[in-house]
C-alpha cells in the first residue's frame, strides 16, 4: 500500500518507494512477508554524474511527478535490477574489503536503471521534472549535509521562500 494505492507484488517484481512516502507491506494470506530492501540515503549519494544534475533529486521528484513505480519481473531483468539487488545483499552480508564502497557503486547502477526505466516509459520526462519544484522536499538533504553546524528552523524556513509558522506546519 503506497499513498492510498495498493500493489500486488510477485516474486522478481520491484516496486521503487520515494522517500517520506509512506507505506506498509502485507500479506494476502497473512503469511510472513519475504521480501530484499535496498534502502539508501539520497543524501549520502556525493559523485553525481554530470550527464544527469542531480540523481538524489530524481530519486526525490519520482513520488511528485508520477513515475512509474512498479517494475514486472520482465523489466526487472531487462534493467539488470535483479542482480545488482542480490549483490547489494550479498556485499551487506559478507562486509569484505571495502564493501561500503562496493555498495555505494551498486546503488548508482540502481538508480541509473530506475532512471533509464522512467524516461523509457515516459516521453515527456524531462517535461514533468522541469515543472514547480517544492524546496522542502529539499531540506532533510540539507539537514543531514549540515548536521555538525547549528540549524533554525527560522533559517531552514528562508531557504525554502516560507514564513517559520508555514514552514513549521508543512514540514
Amino acid at each position: 500500500n503506497r499513498g492510498g494505492y495498493i500493489h500486488i507484488l510477485h516474486p522478481g517484481e520491484l516496486v521503487y518507494i520515494a522517500p517520506l512516502i509512506r507505506h506498509s507491506i502485507d500479506s494476502e494470506d497473512r503469511q510472513p512477508v519475504v521480501f530484499d530492501v535496498v534502502k539508501y540515503s539520497a543524501t549520502r549519494l556525493k559523485e553525481i554524474p554530470s550527464y544527469i544534475k542531480d540523481l538524489r533529486a530524481l530519486a526525490l521528484d519520482a513520488a511528485q511527478v508520477s513515475l512509474p513505480i512498479y517494475m514486472n519481473a520482465e523489466e526487472v531483468r531487462a534493467f539488470h535490477m535483479d542482480s545488482i539487488i542480490q549483490e547489494c545483499i550479498y556485499e551487506s552480508k559478507q562486509q569484505q574489503f571495502a564493501a561500503d564502497l562496493h555498495i555505494r557503486a551498486l546503488i548508482y547502477l540502481l538508480i541509473t536503471g530506475l532512471a533509464r526505466f522512467w524516461i523509457n516509459k515516459r516521453e515527456s520526462f524531462a517535461e514533468q521534472l522541469a515543472g514547480p519544484h517544492d524546496p522542502i522536499i529539499d531540506i532533510p538533504a540539507y539537514i543531514e549535509q549540515h548536521i555538525s553546524e547549528p540549524l533554525r528552523v527560522k533559517d531552514l524556513a528562508r531557504r525554502c521562500g516560507l514564513s517559520y509558522p508555514w514552514f513549521a506546519k508543512r514540514f
